[in-house]
Formats: C-alpha cells, sequence, structure tokens
C-alpha cells in the first residue's frame, strides 16, 4: 500500500509554504471526522470488523498526514516525490567533495570546547538555513533533482547540529 498524499489528505494545497495555522484548523478538522470514536455505533453494530479497522486507518492516516506537513523537511520531500518519485533515490549519491566538507563539519563538532560552540552552532544554524533555501528555490524552478541533493546535504548539516547540541547539553553548556 502507498503513502497517501499528506497535502490530500487533509484537503491543502501542495505548497513549501505552508500555512501553520490552516495545518492546524484542517487537523483538527480531519481528526475529529476520522476519530474512532464517531465511528463506534457503525463498529459496535458491524458484522464486518473491517470498520474498526477503516476507522482506524484514517484516524492513522490524518495523523501521519499532519506528522509530516508541519515538519518542513518531511513537506519538501513530499513535494519533490511529487515532481520526480525517483529524484531522492537518483541524487542519494553525494559529492566527494561535499562529503568531505561533511566530514570536516562532523569533526568540527566533536572537537569542539565550550568556547567555541556558540560560534560554531550558529555557523552551523546558518548553513541548515541556507540549505532549506536552495530546497525552496529548486522547488519553486521545478527541479526536483536539485531540491533532492540540497535535501540530503541537509541531513548532515541538521546531524551536527543535533550532535552538537547534544554535546552541550551534556556537557552544560550553552546551545
Amino acid at each position: 500500500m502507498s503513502n497517501p498524499d499528506p497535502f490530500a489528505t487533509l484537503g491543502l494545497a501542495p505548497t513549501l509554504d505552508l500555512d501553520l495555522q490552516a495545518l492546524e484548523a484542517s487537523y483538527l478538522a480531519h481528526s475529529r471526522e476520522a476519530h474512532p470514536d464517531r465511528w463506534s455505533d457503525a463498529v459496535r453494530n458491524a458484522d464486518d470488523p473491517a470498520i474498526l479497522a477503516e476507522a482506524l486507518a484514517l484516524a492513522a492516516s490524518v495523523n501521519d498526514a499532519y506528522r509530516v506537513l508541519k515538519d518542513r523537511w518531511l513537506r519538501a520531500g513530499v513535494l519533490i516525490d511529487r515532481l520526480d518519485a525517483d529524484a531522492r533515490d537518483a541524487t542519494r549519491t553525494l559529492s566527494p567533495l561535499f562529503l568531505a566538507e561533511a566530514m570536516e563539519l562532523a569533526e568540527s563538532v566533536a572537537e569542539a570546547d565550550d568556547d567555541g560552540a556558540p560560534q560554531l552552532r550558529d555557523a552551523i544554524a546558518d548553513r541548515v538555513e541556507r540549505t532549506f533555501v536552495a530546497v525552496a528555490d529548486a522547488l519553486r524552478e521545478g527541479d526536483a533533482r536539485a531540491a533532492a541533493t540540497a535535501l540530503h546535504q541537509s541531513q548532515y548539516f541538521r546531524k551536527a547540529l543535533a550532535d552538537l547540541d547534544a554535546r552541550c547539553l551534556a556537557s552544560g553548556g550553552d546551545r
């Protein structure tokens, strides 16, 4: 079974610049409609257990759609897949130059001391944001492959940021 389109599930236009209040409102409305309690009379009065399964699947799809759409990176992945279903697989292998840069960044995170961590964190956070802009720009241009490449690259920057935050938290330093 393929994953349903989260935009269609919640009745929203497919866009990266999703209005988060509209997302929340749509989620709540669809969640009320899909809630298994709403189906309870039908379930109790039915001889067919498939009705309960349908109710649970509908509620799960609404919850999954909301989880995906509220995360800008997951939302970008859905939009890339809508443009070109093969783009993310086709761009999974990143250039050796980029991978060397990512390795250097990981080493910088591993070696960061409490004094240098805030500046490094700012630099990595800036790189995460610039990469998101690259994803957004490529999507606006309809270039799924460029968007997918930037999305793959973002995973290295987001991991470095999470690792640095975890390291600072563990050492009691500033985030």
